[in-house]
């Protein structure tokens, strides 16, 4: 089970009580974490584009009181105008992890820069450790379980790992509870 480093108050869905889930992003296959990318929002260009409109309304702001222009003009509505007409091919990502957002398919999940995978919201859940204090209150995914012990943890469904290297957790439909997949226990044969 662990130890809840977020006390019940960190990462944890407060209206369903699950917990967020926390799985590296080489558990899953390729293909999964390239949709994640391909369609999901990067994260650090976004806030490089807040950054750059903040400076750029300050500039204006500050144009337009030097020649007493700030009484009709908004320097939020220029700066906005101005990154929305801007070219960004100069932007360069700060790292070889880049985050992302990505929310489609009834899941919320964001990739973070140390190459995690964050489950914030999902159509399934599991049962899940929680993690170390690195992510305090999170259920960690690679060591889901069936114990029912352990808390209920947002998880991706089995089709985001491959044969090679298969779900390692039960997946359970949250809005009925029903169990969907289970991984097969190594070493058991079917008869």
């Amino acid at each position: 089970m662990g130890i809840d480093y977020g006390m019940g108050l960190a990462n944890i869905d407060q209206a369903t009580g699950i917990r967020f889930g926390v799985i590296p992003q080489n558990d899953l296959m390729p293909e999964a974490v390239s949709d994640i990318e391909s369609d999901g929002d990067d994260i650090d260009f976004e806030e490089h584009k807040r950054s750059v409109q903040a400076s750029l309304e300050r500039a204006i702001e500050e144009v337009l009181a030097e020649y007493n222009y700030s009484d009709n003009n908004s320097s939020e509505d220029m700066a906005n105008d101005i990154v929305d007409s801007m070219e960004w091919g100069g932007y360069e990502s700060r790292g070889d992890c880049t985050r992302y957002e990505y929310e489609a398919d009834g899941y919320n999940l964001q990739t973070t820069s140390d190459g995690d995978v964050f489950v914030k919201g999902s159509l399934y859940f599991t049962y899940a450790p929680f993690c170390s204090p690195c992510a305090p209150g999170a259920g960690y995914l690679r060591s889901g379980s069936d114990d029912e012990a352990d808390p209920k943890t947002y998880c991706l469904a089995a089709d985001w790992f491959s044969d090679d290297s298969p779900c390692p957790y039960p997946v359970y439909l949250v809005e009925t509870g029903e169990l969907l997949y289970s991984p097969a226990v190594v070493g058991e044969t079917s008869e």
